[in-house]
């Protein structure tokens, strides 16, 4: 080919890979090369020309399978697009040997090739060509002037880290290749990008997981990025991060119900296309930013078209901003807004603020009012019954404490026929006080009918059963309280078990006989609290040993009574 040459245009045409390839380098003043494929399927014929049917006497498999049949054989039997499709299948099997397989099906190019592209050359565009190749440590020769790559509609499903030599590239359209597999670090090998279309593949999973902007976030000089049709519903707060130069930003055709991205480093931002989603309101967040940005100059444009705005009194700050912002609104009448009724209005622009208006007043309002009313009349209500209350508060009290005593007296009555008197929680170390003294004092003398564990507590069954049996078949259950008791599980679980049967049934469970003069500061705050909310009796110093008798009567006494 001349050196003169400048344009190659090779569109609707199959190409195959081949070593031809390595001769573009020769092409010294070659600037740009198109070679699209068939932007739309080829419709071969269904049946046989009526006219020249009956001078065919071969079947189509026979014709197929016979590799001397030729195009003008096959053209009047009306069946070209047989020998067609195998010829196209021979060029790509004699091609395959150049590929190397992944094992998943997608190809990728041998990793040790470097491509040399012409030395002026600045634009490729290969469309519609089913390239099914995974971008993955593919190289450039460096020493190349490529700034636009265009593999619009192919089959590159798969982008990976290893692309190398194209630091140039400031335009790269990698839109409707289906690609569902990434990596974080594929587009550090273009650092001087200024527009990237990934439309049309799938990017959805993977950016939700991109929580820190790993993905954008080496295209510090891109100025225009296009996402749309990628089924996007969410997008993490970081996901633009490393955006600084971003321009237009264009989101839709997605399925975003949320827009809640940080977009405050987006200084030159003027483009932020969210229609076709469906989105009810901008939260505070982005709306603030938007601000920010047109308070300084900024000539910003947002299009919100075909979203499902809501117009309820939960939007009601959303819809104030629309109507008060500086912000640029695309095809602002067209948008339309659901009422909390499902009935759909439109926008229009100069009634918008009319429609605010009315809507606040009638719509939100009118149950604020209520809202406030209601809980003004609460308050006063409360304040005066606190106030009578407070000015009765003694008979009130005296009035609870009748009532539960007469309440007391009924239930003593309906729950009196408990199998013992009290049950005895203690400690294994004062086994003795409770067998030499206690059950000969309250037992022997005073005829109560006392369930001891090491005595009463059925063998064989575990101990937490046995344990809440005696306390719901015992009137009272007496605690003897000690340092021993405080650090055995068991008595605490005992404790436990007999205030929740005081929570669960009313009445009076828990007795404390104070064994030893315990500081409160050895005293556990749950077991204090249980001290100061039941009965208890304090055993008297050996020093006055007068006293004795009377505690053993008050004790009793104490036990009998419900």
């Amino acid at each position: 080919m001349p050196d003169t040459l400048t344009r190659v245009n090779l569109n609707e045409n199959r190409l195959t890979f081949g070593s031809y390839f390595k001769d573009l380098v020769n092409l010294t003043n070659l600037t740009e090369i198109e070679m699209d494929g068939h932007p739309f399927p080829f419709d071969p014929p269904t049946h046989y020309p009526p006219d020249e049917a009956d001078g065919c006497s071969a079947t189509s498999d026979e014709a197929t399978s016979d590799e001397a049949t030729s195009d003008e054989a096959a053209r009047e039997c009306g069946r070209l697009w047989s020998p067609f499709l195998a010829h196209i299948d021979k060029l790509r099997g004699d091609d395959s040997k150049t590929l190397d397989s992944t094992g998943e099906g997608t190809r990728h190019l041998n990793t040790g090739i470097i491509f040399k592209l012409p030395p002026k050359l600045t634009k490729f565009r290969s469309r519609y060509n089913q390239l099914y190749y995974r971008l993955h440590n593919m190289k450039f020769d460096p020493e190349n002037s490529l700034t636009s790559l265009d593999f619009n509609s192919n089959l590159l499903t798969s982008w990976f880290v290893g692309m190398e030599g194209l630091s140039k590239l400031n335009n790269l359209d990698l839109s409707n290749n289906l690609a569902f597999q990434f990596d974080y670090e594929f587009f550090k090998g273009f650092p001087d990008l200024i527009t990237l279309n990934g439309s049309k593949n799938l990017l959805r999973r993977f950016l939700q997981n991109d929580v820190k902007g790993e993905f954008f976030g080496h295209l510090n000089k891109l100025e225009e990025l296009v996402l749309q049709w990628n089924y996007i519903n969410r997008l993490p707060e970081k996901v633009f991060q490393g955006l600084t130069r971003l321009e237009h930003l264009d989101l839709s055709h997605n399925e975003m119900g949320r827009f809640d991205v940080n977009i405050s480093h987006m200084q030159s931002l003027t483009l932020l296309n969210l229609s076709d989603n469906s989105i009810d309101f901008l939260p505070e967040r982005v709306t603030d930013h938007l601000d920010a940005m047109a308070a300084t100059g900024g000539k910003i444009q947002i299009d919100l078209t075909s979203n499902r705005l809501t117009c309820t009194c939960k939007e009601l700050d959303f819809l104030k901003w629309v109507h008060n912002t500086k912000v640029k609104f695309a095809k602002l009448g067209t948008y339309m807004c659901r009422m909390a009724n499902g009935t759909k209005i439109t926008l229009q622009k100069d009634e918008f603020f009319d429609f605010i208006a009315d809507f606040e007043t009638d719509q939100c309002s009118g149950p604020g009012l209520l809202v406030l009313a209601g809980a003004g009349c609460f308050c006063l209500l409360t304040a005066i019954l606190s106030a009578i209350a407070y000015r009765y508060r003694w008979k009130l009290r005296y009035l609870y404490y009748i009532t539960r005593i007469a309440y007391t007296k009924i239930n003593s009555q309906q729950n009196d026929d408990f199998h013992f008197d009290a049950f005895v929680s203690y400690a294994w170390e004062d086994s003795d006080f409770v067998h030499r003294q206690l059950i000969d004092e309250l037992e022997t003398r005073a005829g109560l009918c006392l369930n001891i564990h090491s005595r009463d507590f059925t063998p064989g069954r575990p101990i937490s059963c046995n344990v809440v049996d005696a306390i719901q078949n015992s009137r009272r259950t007496l605690v003897v309280l000690s340092r021993q008791l405080l650090q055995s599980d068991w008595c605490i679980f005992e404790l436990q078990m007999a205030m929740m049967e005081a929570a669960h049934t009313g009445r009076d469970v828990v007795i404390f006989l104070l064994y030893e003069d315990l500081p409160n500061e050895e005293i556990p705050r749950k077991v204090f609290y249980y001290l100061k909310v039941s009965t208890f009796v304090t055993y008297p110093s050996p020093s006055d040993p007068g006293s004795l008798n009377h505690f053993w009567r008050r004790l009793a006494l104490a036990i009998k009574q419900n």
